[in-house]
């Protein structure tokens, strides 16, 4: 359960991201560092079921711009990695546009696209391992 709150006005003094999934801790890890380089205090929050995470911001906001801070801040998860065009197009076809959403797929399943072969696999693998990730 999370809290948010709000003055009468809707203001809020405490707005908070919250980040779920493969990649929630290299997300949450970039967040506050995005929000301190717009002079927004925040803090990083790991629950101790240790899946996922939260960051706090400390600021009196009437407008939530949390989504515009992230789309200014790029990782190397956000695109996918310099494959070769056939494996990029297979992957495209297949629904996936960054890094991030290969995190466990199935390396079987991503054999089977027509235009992805083991260099591709493995410079893929690669770049997940980076962030410690992995293919299924």
């Amino acid at each position: 359960m999370d809290l948010y709150p709000l003055l009468t006005d809707n203001a809020c003094h405490f707005p908070v991201a919250d980040f779920d999934g493969p990649a929630a801790m290299l997300d949450a890890l970039t967040y506050p560092k995005a929000a301190c380089g717009s002079s927004v205090p925040a803090a990083l929050e790991l629950p101790q079921s240790g899946r996922g995470a939260h960051v706090w911001e400390y600021v009196m906001v009437r407008s939530w711009p949390g989504g515009d801070i992230m789309k200014s801040v790029n990782s190397s998860l956000d695109t996918l990695p310099k494959i070769g065009a056939p494996a990029t197009r297979a992957l495209n076809n297949a629904g996936y546009t960054a890094l991030r959403e290969l995190a466990g797929v199935s390396r079987a399943e991503l054999a089977k696209l027509h235009g992805m072969g083991p260099k591709a696999l493995e410079i893929i693998q690669n770049a997940l391992d980076q962030h410690n990730l992995s293919l299924g």
